[in-house]
């Protein structure tokens, strides 16, 4: 049997190595390709679809790059190349589309102390621009966070991927590092984003700080959705 490694999955991950590496060769092309909140100076709508080519460190990249080609490749073959791509980049984009929404909201909560206070919309993203908040609202500091704390990765993706394969294979057991025994696709996918959702809410992760979890959430619902629509079309 022939192996095809030209697929849509491989090539993928192809461009999001090589991207990596250009990172680690000090080409300082991640403050372009991340994604910035849409109201700082260095948001660019490209960045929407960009930054699912950008990882932080070699564990971020070799996580979402092991589940894109266990999980991916799957779903390639199932649903052809086309469907496939466009698949992963309407989850991509959502997510990150999801995770501005939720950060709007965040922001706006957050500055409103400032703005009631007299100080100008002007005055707050040229203090938030210089990394600067303002001692006296504590809550500046979680805007200053949103707006200086561009998001990176294919996360989002992947977990469309996630629940795409979820949908198709619900009975398909998985292997969690952290579990002793394999869980059902439809059991493990969600509960991943039940932990996802705590997180969100409580700020406690046992990944770390700064993960966009509300990507994730984003991710998986879009891709569950486009899963429903994808596989009754091919019953039609």
């Amino acid at each position: 049997m022939k192996l095809n490694y030209f697929t849509a999955t491989n090539v993928l991950i192809a461009l999001c190595a090589t991207v990596f590496l250009l990172e680690m060769l000090t080409l300082n092309i991640t403050t372009h390709l991340a994604l910035h909140y849409w109201q700082s100076p260095s948001f660019h709508p490209w960045q929407f679809l960009s930054h699912l080519f950008v990882h932080v460190g070699l564990m971020h990249l070799v996580f979402n790059m092991l589940g894109l080609w266990m999980f991916g490749r799957v779903l390639e073959q199932v649903w052809g190349t086309v469907r496939f791509v466009l698949f992963y980049l309407v989850c991509g984009i959502g997510a990150a589309l999801v995770y501005q929404l939720v950060n709007h909201y965040q922001f706006q909560a957050a500055i409103q102390p400032l703005l009631d206070a007299g100080v100008s919309l002007k005055d707050v993203f040229q203090i938030f621009a210089n990394g600067q908040y303002y001692v006296q609202f504590p809550s500046s500091e979680q805007a200053v966070r949103i707006f200086s704390s561009p998001v990176v990765g294919a996360s989002g993706a992947i977990y469309g991927i996630l629940a795409g394969f979820a949908y198709c294979f619900p009975n398909h057991k998985l292997i969690f590092l952290l579990l002793p025994w394999p869980v059902p696709a439809k059991f493990f996918v969600p509960a991943l984003l039940a932990f996802d959702l705590y997180a969100s809410v409580t700020g406690f992760s046992v990944f770390g700080a700064n993960i966009a979890h509300e990507a994730h959430i984003g991710g998986a619902v879009i891709g569950f959705l486009l899963a429903l629509v994808i596989m009754r079309k091919r019953k039609d």
